[in-house]
Parts: structure tokens; C-alpha cells; sequence
């Protein structure tokens, strides 16, 4: 009933905004066949990635890391841009944590949540970067980033991704359209950049971005440059972040470390 009395809304949104309810057909805005693998590629044009998996279908994924996940850190870590991405927490934070991430992915949902509560963990020292990597089997994750990247544009990132993400098994082309009038962008913009393709590049962008870098899967987490892959928590990224604030000098935040401690 939320949803329908949402769309109604929206509906009415449009129309005083001057646009049709319908401006937005269904083909041009129909998520690609395969996941684009540069930044160049045409979601037409490629084929699907072998290997792909969202963190809840494969193996191991809640293994607990070991010793050697610290150890790595001692090694250079990977370089990644984050020009242009939502990003959250103080801009020369000793510590930034790249996730990228596939909207409909459960596993995904899991860690927008624990990642949260890691930011509360460190708020001085730890900046959270969004990057897109929709799955070619998640039949709107693409979509859906597009749109999260209009909300962007808006300077309502986060607020769209809260309810994306709080509504994942709903997500489909009305409910991204929706969602965009519950959390108060400007639909018609909205609704004709989506018909325009007008964020499609950006999302191609990171997209390959994640291929350069081998991600194969999501959640991946990249903590200054270091890759973590699948269903992670509090416990196992605290002290993560910890060995990382130590290693830049940074003596660990007492309440962080409490934080870490409680697990979660």
C-alpha cells in the first residue's frame, strides 16, 4: 500500500511538474544483458562476466580473517580513484574504505549496515566511498545504480541508498522511481536523465574501475588499497582499521576500540 500510494504521488509530481507520468518508456531504461567491461563498452555489446558471485552464493564467505589479513597490510596497496563517488566521513581521514557494491545484492545490504555503524566506530579516521559494481545476473542493479547516481547529483545519495537497500526485494523500474519522490528529488530530472542515459557513463566508469582492480564479486572492500572480499562485520574490519591507523601513527580511538570489542 506504501508503495502504490508512493508511485500515485510521484504520479502527480510529474504532472505538475509539466512532464507525462509515463515520460520515461520502458526500452531505453531497460537494464543491460551483461555487465559493460570498460568504460567504453555498450551494455548490448558485452558479454556476461564468468565468475561473478554476490557474497550469499558462494563458499566461505563468513570465514573470519586470519593473521595474514594484517600481515598484508604491510604490502602497498592498490591505488583507486575516487573522484566523483558518494563518499561519507572527514576528507583526510587517515584511513578510506572503497566498497563496491551491487544494489541488489543481499550480502551487499548487510555491509551498507555494519559499514555504518564501522563509520560511528571511527569518525575522525575512517572515510566510507561508494562505488558502483551491479552483477550481470542482478536484473536491475544497473538501473539502480543509475539512479542512486541521479540522487547524487541531488546531494541525496545516502538517503536513496537507505531506501533502496531497506527495500531490496522490491526493486524494480516503478520502485526506483518511486523512491526517488519519497526522499525528495526532482522527478522530472530525474525520471528524463534516466531516459537519456545521462548517467550510464559514470556507472560504466566504476565498473571498470572494479575490473582493473579484479573485483569479481560483492561486497568488496578496499581499506587504503587493501582488498577484502564478501560478507563482513564490525568484528573483523575494526581491528583492521586499527592496524591501518596504527601503522599511518595514529594511536587507535579508545571508543573505537570498544566498539570492536562488543562485535557485532
Amino acid at each position: 500500500m506504501r508503495r502504490v500510494r508512493a508511485l500515485a504521488q510521484c504520479g502527480l509530481a510529474l504532472a505538475l511538474a509539466g512532464a507525462p507520468v509515463h515520460a520515461q518508456p520502458v526500452k531505453p531504461w531497460q537494464p543491460p544483458a551483461g555487465k559493460p567491461v570498460s568504460a567504453t563498452s555498450t551494455p548490448a555489446a558485452a558479454p556476461a562476466t564468468a565468475g561473478e558471485t554476490c557474497g550469499d552464493d558462494a563458499p566461505g564467505t563468513h570465514t573470519p580473517l586470519g593473521p595474514g589479513a594484517l600481515a598484508m597490510l604491510d604490502s602497498a596497496g592498490f591505488t583507486i580513484s575516487t573522484l566523483g563517488s558518494p563518499t561519507r566521513g572527514p576528507a583526510d581521514a587517515r584511513v578510506t574504505l572503497v566498497e563496491f557494491s551491487d544494489f541488489q545484492c543481499p550480502s551487499c545490504r548487510q555491509a551498507y549496515t555494519f559499514l555504518d555503524s564501522l563509520a560511528k566506530a571511527f569518525p575522525r579516521d575512517l572515510r566510507i566511498v561508494f562505488k558502483h559494481y551491479p552483477l550481470q545476473f542482478h536484473p536491475y542493479a544497473f538501473a539502480a545504480a543509475e539512479a542512486a547516481t541521479a540522487a547524487l547529483d541531488q546531494g541525496k545519495f545516502w538517503e536513496y541508498a537507505d531506501v533502496v537497500y531497506a527495500h531490496q526485494e522490491e526493486i524494480d523500474q516503478d520502485a526506483l522511481l518511486g523512491w526517488a519522490c519519497q526522499v525528495g528529488l526532482d522527478v522530472r530530472s530525474f525520471s528524463k536523465g534516466l531516459y537519456d542515459g545521462k548517467w550510464r557513463s559514470r556507472v560504466r566508469i566504476d565498473l571498470s574501475e572494479g575490473d582493473r582492480l579484479g573485483v569479481r564479486g560483492t561486497p568488496m572492500l578496499y581499506l587504503n588499497g587493501h582488498g577484502f572480499w564478501g560478507r563482513r562485520t564490525l568484528h573483523d574490519m575494526a581491528p583492521v582499521v586499527n592496524a591501518l591507523l596504527a601503522r599511518a601513527g595514529d594511536a587507535p580511538r579508545r571508543a573505537a576500540e570498544k566498539s570492536a570489542a562488543s562485535g557485532r
